[in-house]
């Protein structure tokens, strides 16, 4: 029953999902599409959403962690402020400003910069633990419902000690990612990149100030990355990558060892073995239905 638990975990992490789950998607896919191609539904792209979000319920592993990942891209991408607006030039301005008497006016100081780097930074954590709580939220009641699958009701005290182990092995996950989390987020708060891409693209950024001419005939180039867009994205990827470790390769898919060794070979025996009260019950009806046999066997004689 251990192997079918992981064997089931183990498809439905590859994207191997059963006949009725691949249905349902289709299903689901062909009625959003449709919806689609009516424009008076075009508006009701947010709802579609919503209504995709509830359906949460199913099996598909890998398809819901990477739309727990997309949400956070999309999430942690509005933390940040909008370098580019008006608002944010005011603010540096300000921040400048502030600066005045420690630096020279065209050389602001490197305290500044790092004092609004850090201000984006800190207002990242709270959406990077809410994708580890997200992904430990779904993986306790998608792993219990293939668990409750596979092992059904037949040995009840057997399956409440493998739930329980289970939920435990799912919140050390939550706790070495948090601690994982917790290290990447205090590492971004040094200024640090040894790559050319935060140089290359100020590079590009002056490349398009000097065609601003082309941008006022409406061919305005896409915003440049700034070196906060750098450290956001690598955020991103790294935050997204030691959740899936963490859950993935090292919780659900390695589940089914410590289930394997979570009992002995005599509690696993006790486990196992027909609740005392159950086999009371059972013998009370044995001996009930025999009495009544003999009672139909005594009245047929009689007749």
């Amino acid at each position: 029953m251990i192997n079918a638990f992981r064997e089931s975990i183990r498809t439905k992490v590859n994207g191997d999902y059963d006949i009725l789950t691949r249905v349902n998607m289709i299903t689901n896919s062909n009625q959003i599409s449709a919806e689609s191609i009516d424009s008076k539904m075009l508006s009701s792209c947010k709802t579609n959403e919503n209504l995709m979000d509830s359906m949460l319920g199913d099996d598909r592993l890998a398809y819901h962690i990477y739309r727990f990942q997309r949400n956070f891209q999309d999430e942690l991408t509005k933390t940040f402020s909008d370098f580019f607006s008006s608002d944010y030039y005011k603010f540096v301005l300000h921040a400048i400003d502030d600066g005045a008497g420690v630096s020279l006016p065209n050389f602001p100081s490197y305290q500044m910069s790092e004092r609004l780097f850090h201000g984006e930074l800190q207002r990242v954590s709270r959406t990077c633990f809410a994708l580890m709580a997200r992904i430990s939220e779904y993986l306790k009641e998608r792993l219990l419902r293939i668990f409750h699958q596979v092992f059904g009701i037949q040995y009840i005290r057997l399956v409440e000690q493998l739930k329980d182990v289970i939920i435990k092995q799912i919140d050390l996950a939550a706790d070495r990612a948090t601690e994982r989390i917790q290290e990447i987020l205090d590492m971004k708060y040094r200024i640090f990149i040894i790559n050319n891409l935060y140089p290359d693209k100020v590079n590009e950024m002056k490349e398009r100030l000097i065609k601003k001419d082309k941008e006022q005939q409406g061919e305005a180039p896409p915003p440049p990355i700034t070196m906060t867009a750098v450290v956001r994205k690598r955020i991103i990827d790294t935050i997204s990558q030691i959740c899936y470790h963490q859950f993935i390769i090292k919780c659900a898919l390695d589940i089914d060892r410590a289930s394997t060794i979570a009992c002995s070979s005599s509690d696993l025996l006790r486990f196992m073995k027909e609740p005392t009260e159950q086999t009371s019950r059972r013998d009370n009806l044995v001996r009930t239905i025999k009495a009544y046999e003999d009672a139909l066997r005594l009245g047929q004689g009689y007749l």
